[in-house]
């Protein structure tokens, strides 16, 4: 699978850099050699900024080796599998979000009192 991995890679990558950019996942969403690798992968590829958020681990805009190979085996399955991994990132977005305003608030949310520690406990999120 890993092989197979890298070969969609090199076919995704067309500069040759070593990096998957946006633009070049979303051209390669034409090709149907590409087409077909994630549907075999079982990937939902119907929103390619989405599918590019979650396998840039990093956000520095590209996708490098590791990022592409781990993340479409993180991905593939079930299409249900990209949307609870793209909702889980969002959560743990909002939630980091709103841990940093309380703690930016004195421990307050929208004027209110809150233990920032339980919640972050509860959410496995680290106060900072």
């Amino acid at each position: 699978t890993t092989q197979h991995l890298l070969h969609l890679l090199e076919e995704i990558d067309e500069d040759g850099s070593g990096f998957i950019s946006t633009e070049e996942l979303a051209e390669a969403m034409h090709n149907p050699n590409v087409m077909s690798y994630f549907r075999a992968l079982q990937v939902e590829t119907r929103d390619v900024s989405q599918l590019v958020f979650l396998l840039d681990k990093d956000q520095d805009g590209t996708i490098d080796i590791v990022e592409f190979v781990d993340g479409l085996l993180q991905l593939k399955g079930e299409a249900k599998s990209f949307d609870i991994h793209m909702l889980m990132m969002q959560n743990r977005q909002v939630l980091q979000a709103i841990m940093n305003h309380m703690n930016h608030e004195n421990g307050t949310l929208f004027g209110k009192p809150i233990c920032a520690e339980s919640v972050g406990h509860v959410h496995g999120v680290t106060m900072k």
